[in-house]
């Protein structure tokens, strides 16, 4: 075999049909392929920017529990979709955990919501038919209200 990287082949050059031979090969410096270096200032600097040192955290405390609040510590770990480190870590800085709200929580203010803008309709509609038009409505739309405001109470 040959030393065939040390050797070009221009594009347009046609060659003979048969054997390659050395003389239809042009020898080339491979320096010239190479890619240049660059300078540290035109790195380019893909990826996560670098912490600064004040935000790393260096130091580390092994913390031990009993069987009782290690379980109560994952569930609460599950409950939240977050590690024990950082349910840890909350709990020692800031002295209490916020927890995301429950999907029940989620859908009391949904239907909220929906109430509030049914609330409102109804106030632009006092408003150009009057009071009486409406008031039977806003009564039964002030009990679901209280309604849903009771079970929210409730979840917390």
């Amino acid at each position: 075999m040959w030393e065939q990287d040390r050797f070009f082949v221009p594009k347009n050059h046609r060659l003979n049909v048969g054997r390659l031979r050395l003389d239809d090969l042009k020898q080339t410096d491979m320096t010239e392929f190479a890619p240049t270096p660059r300078k540290d200032s035109e790195r380019r600097k893909g990826g996560r920017p670098r912490k600064d040192s004040a935000e790393k955290k260096c130091h580390f405390i092994k913390v031990g529990f009993d069987e009782l609040n290690f379980k109560k510590l994952k569930k609460r770990s599950r409950r939240m979709k977050a590690s024990l480190s950082s349910i840890v870590y909350d709990l020692a800085i800031n002295g209490k955990i916020n927890e995301p709200l429950s999907q029940e929580m989620m859908d009391c203010f949904r239907k909220l919501s929906g109430m509030a803008n049914n609330l409102n309709q109804l106030a632009h509609e006092a408003h150009i038919a009057g009071y009486e038009d409406v008031a039977a409505a806003d009564r039964l739309l002030s009990e679901k209200i209280d309604e849903v405001l009771n079970k929210l109470s409730e979840l917390r």
